[in-house]
């Protein structure tokens, strides 16, 4: 009896420590794949110590593991105060109560998802009757694909919000915050999720990228998952946020969102629903939907009940009749519904023997005319009922601001996808994806994935010196005669044969390059130069603030164009028809050397004093006569701005600024082009 007593004994310390160190309380715990210097270290110690994530038997964390549904449903019970021993007969008796009000519809996702994790269940109850989680957030624990493979959804990070805000009882609180300062990709943020993320950023529970980027669609790491839970348990222990069993008051709601329900009604019974919207009901908040069948049944709507048309959140009164409709039905109330737009439909007759029977059949016909767009994926979506993908296109405003505004389209059943030269699938594109995209109205016709990185060899024949972000463009033409404009940004690496590493303007038209590009920024650029020496007459000058050129009769009477380099040679003193040799590093002038002077004087630098219609008046800057002097203008006149190197309209408006005038080589008080030097 002695040695049965010890045996007993024995287990009963052995099956107490397994339960504690599976559920409860952790000493110290370490692990081999988180060392002490892992940006989340403290943050998974404090976690695995109170059992709320950790690691297993083999003495590793996983930390980048991503987080599913069942998973997460376990981590919140257990922050919320779900408890696995120790339990009071109160407290037995109410999780037994919260299990049976909601067995039936866990039975029912049990039935019809094989990968249903019940070992949850009551943790989802839990999560249930707290309003933690509600009846159409369990639609999307396991997603099934249209080859009926099942895949179990990782938790995103927009997804996480409400739940951790739920956990805290601060959905009043969430509501109410004002989004002062938006992530930069804040369009990405589904409208449901918004104040509930905006309100875990001012709590300092999540925070952007570097870049100021939410990466909302982004899947939730056991780390991350770590670090957001601790900084809710210490807002929690503090005071300020306590979990309390749900009151019946009505929560706050913003329109369109996924609403809390305000009592735990017991679920009786779950099914889907598909089908054409028949007719609409707006006083009894109902639809009729036809399926395929052709078997008619109505549906009443449940205050809750959350809306997608065409992959945009909308409510009930956006629905339209004759729209494709899929829906998750609760209680006989529809919870969740995703609706799509009807397409273009054509009549096929088919003959008989007999007669001619008209039938419909849905397709999507590509109007001739298409919109040409180029942005970033923002959202991809890819269920049964439609796929849709959200482009963020960046447009300059008449002040010359950037601003951005992400374009939801669905795909025609045709529409054509490739990613660079390659055809793919529309399951290939991935949020920020740089498209380009044919498109008419909400629909998409073809899609081109930009390829992420690109090696290039080629030749640089275009620069600017900036665009409106601030950044430097070159025009980089590859050996097989493809254009490229590709941006420098501060973190790009270029070197030159010869020269080292060297600024972006030190680059020469002409260069030989090899490029590697991230999208359209350049990540390294190596360049090689030539020296050669041209010589030739002086046929037009052209002279900016930033760049100036001049153009170049050859020997074959042909014309060429050369950039001089940094503006460092005094244009001034040139006269068309010279005869010059000009030394070229690549394909720009570094020095110029005068062989001929030409004895006509065609052009001269002057003070501009009076604009009229036909002429204007000038004072001879290179003469010490002071007298104006009348030249004359027509339409052929090319008006020059030097700052921009783009053609303008003289006006008065530009009196009293210096002016670089080029005579007609026939009539020498006829102005063939004229610079205005700006100051």
């Amino acid at each position: 009896m002695m040695n049965i007593g010890k045996q007993l004994k024995k287990i009963a310390i052995t099956m107490t420590a397994v339960i504690g160190m599976s559920v409860l309380t952790y000493a110290a715990p370490t692990y081999k794949d988180v060392p002490t210097s892992h940006w989340a270290y403290n943050s998974i110690v404090k976690m695995a110590d109170k059992g709320v994530i950790v690691g297993d038997s083999s003495g590793n964390y996983y930390p980048d593991q991503l987080i599913d549904k069942f998973a997460t449903a376990k981590m919140l019970a257990k922050v919320a105060g779900f408890k696995y021993i120790n339990l009071s007969t109160e407290e037995q008796n109410t999780y037994n109560k919260y299990y049976e009000s909601n067995k039936s519809v866990l039975n029912q996702y049990k039935a019809a998802f094989k990968k249903w994790d019940a070992t949850a269940d009551r943790e989802i109850s839990f999560l249930l009757e707290k309003q933690i989680l509600t009846v159409a957030d369990l639609s999307q624990f396991v997603l099934k694909m249209t080859d009926g493979t099942e895949k179990l959804k990782a938790l995103t990070r927009e997804e996480v919000a409400p739940l951790l805000v739920r956990v805290m009882n601060k959905t009043t609180q969430a509501m109410s915050t004002p989004i002062t300062s938006p992530f930069a990709d804040d369009a990405a943020i589904m409208t449901q999720n918004k104040q509930y993320v905006y309100y875990l950023r001012q709590s300092a529970v999540v925070q952007g990228d570097s870049n100021n980027y939410f990466n909302a669609k982004n899947g939730v790491t056991k780390a991350a998952m770590a670090t957001m839970l601790d900084k809710v348990i210490s807002l929690m222990s503090t005071g300020s946020t306590t979990v309390t069993t749900p009151t019946t008051t009505t929560p706050v709601v913003t329109t369109p969102t996924i609403t809390t329900p305000t009592t735990s009604t017991p679920v009786t019974n779950i099914q889907t629903l598909s089908g054409t919207l028949d007719k609409l009901y707006p006083s009894l908040n109902a639809m009729q939907i036809i399926n395929k069948d052709g078997v008619k049944t109505i549906w009443k709507f449940a205050s809750s009940a959350t809306v997608t048309i065409d992959g945009n959140i909308k409510s009930t009164t956006d629905l339209k009749e004759g729209m494709s409709v899929m829906g998750v039905v609760s209680n006989t109330e529809v919870v969740s519904l995703t609706a799509q737009t009807v397409q273009v439909t054509t009549q096929i007759p088919i003959t008989s023997t007999t007669t001619t029977v008209p039938t419909t059949s849905v397709v999507d016909v590509a109007p001739a005319q298409l919109n040409a767009i180029e942005g970033t994926v923002s959202i991809v979506k890819n269920d049964l009922v439609t796929k849709t993908i959200g482009i963020e296109v960046r447009m300059i405003s008449p002040k010359g601001d950037i601003t951005k505004e992400v374009r939801n389209y669905t795909l025609s059943s045709d529409c054509k996808i490739a990613r660079g030269d390659k055809s793919t699938i529309f399951s290939d594109i991935k949020i920020g994806d740089i498209i380009s995209a044919k498109v008419a109205d909400t629909k998409v016709y073809e899609i081109t994935v930009q390829q992420k990185n690109l090696n290039l060899s080629g030749t640089l024949t275009g620069k600017r010196y900036v665009d409106v972000t601030g950044n430097a463009i070159l025009t980089v033409v590859d050996n097989n005669k493809k254009s490229y404009d590709l941006t420098v940004t501060k973190d790009t690496y270029i070197t030159r044969k010869l020269n080292g590493k060297v600024a972006w303007n030190e680059l020469r038209i002409g260069d030989s390059v090899e490029v590697t590009t991230e999208y359209e920024k350049i990540l390294e650029i190596y360049a090689t130069g030539t020296r050669t020496s041209v010589d030739g007459w002086v046929d037009e000058i052209r002279i900016g603030q930033k760049s100036s050129s001049i153009n170049l009769k050859l020997s074959d009477n042909s014309i060429v164009t050369y950039n001089v380099i940094d503006n460092l040679i005094d244009l001034y003193t040139l006269k068309l028809n010279s005869k010059i040799r000009v030394k070229l590093d690549s394909q720009e002038i570094e020095s110029i050397s005068v062989l001929e002077t030409t004895l006509v004087t065609n052009s001269i630098t002057a003070q501009l004093d009076t604009v009229k219609n036909g002429y204007i008046l000038v004072r001879d800057l290179t003469s010490s006569n002071a007298a104006l002097k009348q030249i004359y203008t027509d339409s052929n006149t090319v008006v020059i701005e030097s700052n921009t190197g783009k053609a303008i309209t003289l006006s008065p408006g530009y009196e009293g600024l210096n002016v670089y005038i080029v005579y007609s080589t026939t009539n020498s008080n006829y102005a063939k082009t004229i610079t205005v030097l700006m100051q």
